[in-house]
């Protein structure tokens, strides 16, 4: 058996696997995952572009790294996808903190000290130098670490907002240019661009994906974005008038749990949000944008907004969120990606998430329409529409529901085919029921306008019904007739059906 060597080359493979799905935020957010998983609750994002190339740092309080943990962080990967995680643990393929980087700088340095320690080490993964040494990492020498911590204060201190003097960083990450916008952007417009994206964009993108650690009671965290503090943005606030919730559901998915939970935003966010309040949504985003699903794993947001391909995103569902909550032992299932920002729904629970949101559906519907209900002034109480009415008929009198009430008709605008006929099921049923207790008639059904139910209708109400546990028996005696139909004018196939 024969055998020939096939090692990639280093540049090749670090430009690929580096662009797997990041965008600037979601870069920063890897490296932040590594400062929370390493016990830091203070965070430094600080950007330079007073020269070229663009310098970027982030630095934490968090434990720090000797040299034998800083190497292992720097090694592609610095561990398994099988390997056991805490329960804390942000991590996944051992490859965030270099393919964040690459994804945005072709050369970062990682300086880091443990506690015990007043001095740091660096290492350094240079693109040129990965096309001349092969995998060696660059060991930073005490006057390059010197230069780079001083470049790192000097643009701390250029800004407002730093943290105060018990703020003694144990790592720090520097960018030495940002290639995406220095080289496919003007070089006058570059900067200001990264500046917008920043502090705009990524600012949002950080207060809402790790909303939970900014807000939890035991060592919250602090993030310094240049000249401000990020504030953390909940899309759950629970807290606020109007804001409802479905029941939660739970089940065991591989070794871990996973909790989903509907809400409904109440329907007055829709004009709070037009004028400027940013209690329901970010200030660079609106309610389209924050619809559908939201996958918390291990307590930060992976993916949010749109429905993972199990309904569409439609402006009559604006309302509606769901949460997803699930550790961090169930990824495969997830098949969750580098850059920890796409997932899946898998195979086994989408019939159960995709009935969640049926439901989820007709309530966010609901309450979206409460804007639009029309509001009837009437001079008098005999002229407002009532929800029982009087019909003529030949064997006189009949009593049935109104099905131009407003709220009924509201209903219906937001029900699907199938529950329409249940609808019209429920109706049926109680118009016969309402005449029979005022004894009109006997032996007659109650057979108001447009409420006859077709023979597919009729099969699938038998089906419902057979299948909730009614017996055949008490279908025929207490259900068909009341439907419009007599035992002997039965399609064959109901006839079969209750044969069974």
């Amino acid at each position: 058996m024969a055998f020939v060597e096939l090692t990639p080359t280093p540049e090749y493979l670090i430009k690929s696997i580096s662009e797997q799905g990041y965008k600037l935020e979601t870069a920063i957010a890897d490296l932040i995952d590594n400062s929370i998983s390493n016990g830091a609750d203070r965070i430094e994002v600080l950007l330079n572009t007073t020269s070229r190339p663009f310098m970027f740092f982030i630095s934490d309080n968090g434990r720090g790294m000797d040299q034998e943990t800083l190497q292992a962080s720097m090694r592609y990967p610095s561990a398994s996808i099988d390997t056991s995680r805490k329960k804390e643990d942000l991590g996944r393929f051992g490859l965030g903190l270099k393919t964040a980087s690459f994804s945005q700088s072709r050369h970062f340095t990682v300086m880091s000290r443990t506690t015990d320690k007043t001095e740091f080490i660096g290492l350094t993964w240079d693109i040129k130098h990965l096309q001349k040494q092969g995998w060696y990492a660059k060991v930073e020498n005490s006057e390059e670490i010197k230069h780079l911590l001083s470049e790192y204060t000097k643009t701390s201190e250029s800004y407002l907002g730093e943290f105060d003097k018990t703020f003694t960083p144990k790592t720090v990450v520097i960018w030495r240019g940002l290639y995406k916008f220095e080289d496919y952007i003007s070089e006058h417009d570059s900067s200001e661009v990264l500046k917008t994206e920043l502090t705009e964009r990524t600012r949002g993108y950080l207060a809402l994906v790790f909303h939970r650690f900014f807000e939890r009671t035991k060592k919250p965290i602090q993030i310094r974005l240049n000249n401000v503090r990020v504030q953390p943005f909940n899309p759950f606030p629970t807290e606020l008038d109007g804001m409802r919730s479905l029941q939660q559901h739970n089940r065991s998915i591989g070794q871990d749990e996973i909790k989903v939970e509907g809400f409904v935003l109440p329907t007055k966010c829709i004009d709070e949000v037009r004028q400027g309040v940013n209690l329901w949504v970010p200030r660079d985003r609106d309610l389209l944008d924050l619809e559908g699903i939201y996958i918390y794993r291990a307590n930060r947001i992976i993916s949010f907004g749109g429905w993972l391909g199990l309904t569409k995103r439609v402006q009559k569902m604006q309302l509606a969120r769901m949460r997803i909550d699930i550790g961090n032992k169930a990824d495969d299932l997830l098949h969750l990606n580098v850059a920890k920002s796409q997932v899946e729904i898998p195979y086994d629970i989408r019939d159960g998430i995709k009935a969640y949101i049926e439901r989820l559906q007709i309530e966010a519907v609901r309450e979206y329409h409460n804007k639009t209900i029309r509001k009837f002034n009437f001079k008098d109480k005999s002229n407002a529409p009532r929800f029982i009415v009087s019909q003529a008929s030949s064997r006189g009198a009949l009593m049935g529901v109104n099905p131009d009430f407003p709220v009924l008709k509201d209903l219906q605008e937001t029900l699907d085919s199938q529950q329409k006929v249940k609808l019209k099921v429920l109706l049926r049923l109680a118009n016969t029921e309402l005449n029979s207790i005022r004894r009109v008639h006997k032996d007659t059904v109650y057979t108001g306008a447009d409420e006859g139910l077709t023979e597919t209708e009729l099969l699938d109400t038998v089906n419902m019904l057979l299948a909730n546990k009614f017996t055949s028996e008490y279908i025929k005696s207490h259900v068909i007739s009341k439907l419009g139909y007599k035992a002997s004018t039965l399609p064959s196939q109901v006839v079969k059906l209750l044969e069974k």
